[in-house]
């Protein structure tokens, strides 16, 4: 069984998932209103434990531990592109990543990373998933499961249970591009797939209160009346306008029709993000799919398909999946739940099927886990020990005089075999430590190894005053350099307040050309550009070429033109 919870704004859903052979079964639903609180107190109500709790026993849903959405602005998702490197080298490039992020969050976080299964990108690299979220908002999320007597499975981007929730509907189109959008009233999760692989996802401070908000400030009424409205009467389409009776509802129905088009702005500079973030500048969506209770807009559906020019579905709440329920009265309310129940369907298919989605954990959360794993192990282990043990006093009760001479046999075997075992684990052992080895030697002779001596330079030696926007490995193809040798490319920038910016520049490009390690051939800076405020500036390391060796011939004699390959 797998439990789903979506912690919202304004609202908690929950949903219960369940395997009867290869089939997968909706077996129950919990969704309660709560109050709409600050985004300093992290989206939740105080008493949102006890009232998820009642309505879980309500349902009859009980559970262990729960799969819970992680969203909003305490979530940071971004993508690095890396090279092809050994999965040791790329745990050293994320960590060194992630260190960065981390200082830039200004907290206490917790992270994770996923190297995605696409092909590489035109430079040859791989692109990896990062996600940290801070503690604080993280441990609010557990503070309710604790409250609601249920413990803590993990805590999953929103956006990527949004993509687990898609798969559940069926297989996709071959080939079609589909960007999945779930409106909540604060926040909006976004997804991009094709052939069921995911190619990005994002989310997004901004949802259904956007709406919401410029109704009030169109109507001049509170923001709990100009809700009641949207969800009444409000339509960003004409004829759904002129069904509007409240007073004033031509000003309702115009500041959603203007929202729109921020809505819809918020969506192109998101496939516009991923484009950047993926280096896919050809990438173009084929359809669109929309979930949440912001997507009940009337209108907005075809407002959407009409800007973008493509068909715009929505998500069924549980697609083909069947509904089975011991209580009828239950089995009604899950079929007709609203379409915001896909995020806590999708965390539901994580923690049934034990999908990796990128699980964030914090550390004395963690720790507890692996110390709890680790018990109940060595708990089986004794029990297993203790169950042989007594078979062993039965037997030689039984007869002693053969379990005695059985022994005989066994500890015989059991020399044989640890002799054997030991000669294995000396080959093996030999193995790894010439596969070690021979790794090392290829990073530290590769334009890899090369780059990441000159990452961890930067990294130690940039001035306070310079921001480090990214290091890009790039692979030399003109026919002036040698195809093959690679550049490191460092951007960033320095804050105009800075006394004499260029100053600044120029005398940290004298100290990179003057103590940068020897792997280096050059150093350039291009001129800085002043963008935004800040001067911004490209500086390219140029690597020294991997060593080569003749091809051929005897000691001491030349080599001639085109005859060297590289070692």
């Amino acid at each position: 069984m797998g439990l789903g919870i979506d912690i919202g704004a304004s609202s908690i859903k929950a949903v219960r998932l369940e395997r009867k052979g290869a089939e997968l079964r909706v077996t129950g639903v919990v969704k309660l209103a709560t109050a709409e609180v600050p985004d300093e107190d992290y989206n939740v109500d105080a008493g949102a434990a006890s009232a998820l709790a009642q309505n879980l026993a309500g349902a009859g849903i009980r559970a262990r531990n729960a799969a819970v959405g992680v969203s909003g602005k305490d979530l940071i998702l971004r993508y690095v592109e890396v090279p092809p490197v050994p999965p040791w080298r790329l745990k050293m490039i994320m960590e060194f990543e992630v260190g960065e992020m981390a200082t830039r969050a200004g907290g206490d976080v917790s992270s994770n990373f996923r190297l995605l299964d696409l092909p590489p990108n035109k430079a040859g690299n791989q692109i990896v998933l990062v996600a940290l979220a801070k503690n604080a908002y993280l441990e609010k999320r557990i503070e309710v499961l604790g409250g609601a007597r249920i413990g803590t499975g993990d805590l999953i981007p929103a956006s990527l249970a949004l993509f687990q929730a898609f798969l559940l509907q069926g297989a996709p189109p071959p080939g079609e591009t589909t960007l999945l959008v779930d409106i909540g009233a604060r926040n909006t999760e976004m997804a991009i797939q094709r052939d069921g692989v995911l190619l990005f996802s994002r989310n997004v401070s901004s949802g259904g209160n956007l709406f919401t908000r410029s109704v009030s400030e169109a109507m001049r009424i509170p923001f709990p009346e100009a809700e009641r409205l949207k969800c009444k009467e409000g339509s960003v389409s004409r004829a759904g306008a002129l069904k509007m009776t409240s007073p004033g509802a031509e000003a309702a129905h115009e500041a959603l029709v203007g929202t729109v088009g921020q809505f819809a702005a918020l969506i192109r500079s998101s496939v516009q993000f991923c484009k950047s973030q993926t280096k896919n500048e050809e990438l173009k969506l084929d359809r669109i799919v929309l979930s949440g209770g912001g997507s009940r807009l009337r209108g907005l559906k075809e407002s959407l398909s009409s800007t973008f020019r493509i068909p715009v579905d929505v998500l069924p709440p549980f697609g083909n999946l069947p509904v089975v329920a011991d209580d009828p009265e239950q089995a009604e309310k899950i079929s007709e739940s609203p379409r915001d129940m896909s995020v806590a369907l999708g965390l539901a298919a994580c923690a049934l099927l034990g999908v990796s989605a990128l699980p964030l954990l914090p550390e004395r959360v963690r720790r507890r886990r692996e110390f709890a794993e680790r018990k109940v192990f060595l708990v089986g282990a004794g029990a297993a020990a203790a169950g042989f043990l007594a078979l062993g006093i039965v037997a030689g009760v039984h007869n002693k005089a053969v379990a005695k001479d059985f022994q005989k046999q066994v500890d015989k075997q059991i020399d044989a075999s640890n002799k054997i075992k030991n000669g294995i684990g000396e080959i093996k052992a030999g193995m790894t430590r010439t596969r070690e080895v021979l790794e090392l030697v290829q990073a530290e002779t590769s334009a890899p190894g090369r780059f990441l001596r000159v990452l961890a330079w930067i990294q130690k030696n940039m001035p306070d005053n310079l921001w480090l926007q990214g290091v890009e490995l790039r692979r030399e193809t003109e026919n002036t350099i040698r195809k093959g040798d690679a550049s490191a490319v460092v951007t960033g920038w320095a804050e105009k307040s800075v006394a004499d910016p260029t100053k600044a520049l120029t005398e940290f490009l004298y100290k990179m050309q003057k103590t940068l390690p020897e792997d280096v051939h050059t150093v350039k800076m291009e001129q800085p550009k002043e963008k935004d405020g800040k001067l911004a500036f490209v500086f390219t390391v140029r690597l020294m070429p991997a060593p080569v060796e003749p091809k051929g011939g005897k000691e001491g004699e030349g080599t001639e033109e085109g005859s060297l390959r590289r070692r």
